[in-house]
């Protein structure tokens, strides 16, 4: 009950590029931000701001980071915000599904984002780059990769 009203979480997509350990400790994740955000005399306030409003900070092990808040309001504080980890940027993305858009097949931008594949059904007559296209467009979100539907897992 209290993850559901008091906590807040925003998602971070980590590019591939990027070298994290799967099961990366919250210090180690932090550490990597901090060096990443600040110089000698730039980024330790705004550092020290989400250190203070972030309550965890978490790893899949695949490539997205996970930012526990202690309050919806300190999420919105830091909703679409960019910083650097590492050598990419990374954003920020409230991706919490609504309770009144499940079952809708409807997905805001950043919870496609985070999705490891997509399926789209009766899309055959589209050509792949045509298919691609059109996804990224209506989407807004970017997409890797493009193939088509495979009749046995080991076909190519």
């Amino acid at each position: 009950m209290h993850e559901e009203y008091m906590n807040s979480t925003l998602t971070a997509v980590v590019p591939a590029t990027v070298r994290v350990g799967a099961n990366a400790p919250h210090a180690d994740l932090y550490k990597e931000l901090f060096v990443a955000n600040t110089d000698k005399s730039t980024g330790h306030s705004m550092m020290r701001a989400l250190q203070r409003d972030v309550k965890r900070l978490s790893f899949d092990g695949g490539h997205t980071l996970l930012f526990v808040f202690y309050s919806k309001s300190a999420a919105a504080r830091w909703n679409q915000k960019a910083l650097r980890y590492q050598n990419a940027v990374i954003v920020l993305h409230n991706t919490h599904r609504r309770p009144e858009d499940e079952g809708t097949g409807q997905y805001t931008a950043a919870q496609v984002e985070v999705q490891y594949a997509v399926r789209i059904y009766g899309a055959g007559r589209l050509g792949l780059a045509a298919l691609e296209r059109a996804f990224s467009l209506f989407s807004e979100a970017k997409v890797l990769d493009v193939e088509h539907a495979r009749a046995k897992k080991t076909e190519l």
